[in-house]
């Protein structure tokens, strides 16, 4: 149960716009952004996955934009791309776990269709 009193998430999703929709800002990483939120909705029974909930729903409902979802193979760790890119498909390296990969279209690589 989510005691409303202690829990602020309209201090949680309006940062989340706010990080998405900086000046500069080319991606957003899950793992980061769950640290920095459950700190500051002081929420601590938040996970990784309703915290992703949040930010697709925010992107469907047109609050934010991410062009890409792109997946770690190794680690699985989530990354939203916001600045779109000549060619997605580029080696990438993972900030979490260090494992270089080549996004893969449904695999590792998602493009969000409006």
């Amino acid at each position: 149960m989510v005691d409303v009193q202690t829990v602020d998430l309209d201090s949680m999703m309006r940062d989340i716009i706010s990080i998405f929709n900086l000046e500069g800002v080319e991606l957003v990483r899950l793992s980061g952004l769950f640290l920095r939120e459950r700190q500051i909705a002081n929420y601590n029974d938040l996970t990784p996955v309703q915290l992703d909930k949040i930010v697709h729903k925010l992107n469907k409902a047109g609050v934010i934009h991410y062009r890409y979802i792109l997946y770690c193979p190794q680690c699985n760790d989530v990354t939203y791309q916001i600045a779109e890119r000549k060619n997605p498909f580029e080696a990438k390296v993972c900030d979490t776990c260090g494992h270089i990969y080549i996004p893969q279209k449904e695999y590792s690589l998602f493009e969000y269709k409006d």
